[in-house]
């Protein structure tokens, strides 16, 4: 069994730990441990994936893996890089010299202020009225971070006092101008809470290459 840390470009490139091997094809190479690592979704385990993927960040680009992904064998890990080539080398092209950062909106939501509905139309009243808060929130925080990043994802929270998380993708050089926005979009709306995190490797950027 082959456990999967990231598709990179630059195949024979000195890798960061020598506990690391790689299959190449086509100009990609695929990196993976010398041992199969334990993949219970422990905090360990996922914090030790996230590190060999920043390590590989340094001087290659990386399409990451999801923690756990693995396939059979080498010949396997091969005939993904093989009959996926032109699609992996497109989508590292899209994420090289590039990092994902997320960002998370907390507050309390003016429909959970007034209270649970007692009636049909005040439950109505409030799904409407939480909509609209959340076309306010994107308009407000993530419509000026969508402006400097190149992409973006958003989602509506759905518990606690999270209202919104997004993640982003952004040059290197553009990191500094995104996280000075982001002071200044706090310091615009004091009544919500801006959380930014990262650099990250960009998972949220290169799902399609875990199917």
């Amino acid at each position: 069994m082959i456990y999967l840390y990231a598709i990179t470009d630059r195949p024979g490139t000195p890798l960061p730990r020598i506990s690391l091997r790689e299959v190449a094809a086509g100009g990609l190479a695929a990196v993976f441990p010398g041992r199969t690592p334990d993949v219970d979704p422990s905090m360990e385990a996922l914090w030790a994936h996230e590190e060999v993927v920043e390590a590989l960040m340094h001087d290659r680009a990386v399409l990451p893996m999801r923690f756990g992904t693995c396939l059979p064998d080498e010949a396997a890990v091969h005939a993904l890089l093989e009959g996926r080539r032109r699609e992996f080398q497109r989508m590292l092209d899209d994420v090289r010299g590039r990092v994902e950062l997320g960002v998370r909106v907390a507050g309390t939501p003016a429909v959970a202020a007034g209270g649970p509905a007692s009636t049909g139309a005040e439950y109505m009243a409030q799904r409407l009225g939480a909509r609209r808060e959340a076309q306010q929130i994107a308009e407000a925080v993530h419509t000026p971070l969508a402006r400097i990043a190149e992409r973006s994802t958003t989602q509506q929270a759905r518990r606690g006092r999270d209202l919104m998380t997004a993640s982003y993708l952004l040059p290197d050089d553009r990191i500094g101008r995104f996280t000075r926005r982001i002071q200044e979009l706090q310091r615009a709306h004091p009544e919500l809470a801006l959380t930014c995190t990262g650099p990250w490797p960009p998972y949220s950027f290169v799902e399609e290459s875990q199917e």
